[in-house]
């Protein structure tokens, strides 16, 4: 089955605060059925 529809979340540092990772089990939580893709900058 084609993706219709994606979650991007940017992703712009290595560690995240406590609120940050609620968020981010929030967002798994709700918007689960969905592929969710982190995308940040690659280090050079």
């Amino acid at each position: 089955m084609p993706v219709k529809a994606a979650v991007v979340i940017p992703v712009y540092k290595e560690t995240l605060n406590e609120l940050e990772e609620i968020s981010l089990a929030q967002v798994q939580k709700v918007l689960g059925n969905y592929q969710i893709i982190g995308a940040g900058r690659a280090e050079r």
